[in-house]
């Protein structure tokens, strides 16, 4: 089944789950196309849009510094764990975490 599942709007993002793709539509990010952290490459350059958590999560990413808008360097890949830098500081992040922050190349 092909299709758009709900459309959610969250502060001045909207969100659209597409074919299992987070599109996010703001100003600057008009009709491109999010992915999973857990899916970028060594070396790659990511932007956070949005974390796929609950209050938590956010709270948790956020004392970390890895928050919406936040760039982020992946430095190393270890099976599905990360290890990135932000802000000049680097951070593991296990694959489940990962999995939750959806990132734009930068």
């Amino acid at each position: 089944m092909v299709g758009i599942a709900k459309v959610l709007t969250r502060s001045e993002f909207k969100f659209e789950a597409v074919q299992g793709v987070v599109m996010v539509a703001n100003d600057t990010t008009m009709n491109r196309r999010s992915f999973p952290l857990s899916m970028a490459g060594e070396g790659d350059l990511v932007r956070i849009v949005m974390h796929r958590g609950g209050a938590g999560l956010d709270k948790r990413l956020a004392s970390m510094g890895l928050q919406i808008n936040s760039k982020i360097e992946i430095l190393q890949r270890l099976g599905g764990s990360l290890v990135v830098a932000v802000n000049d500081i680097r951070l593991a992040l296990g694959a489940g975490m990962a999995h939750k922050i959806m990132v734009l190349p930068v």
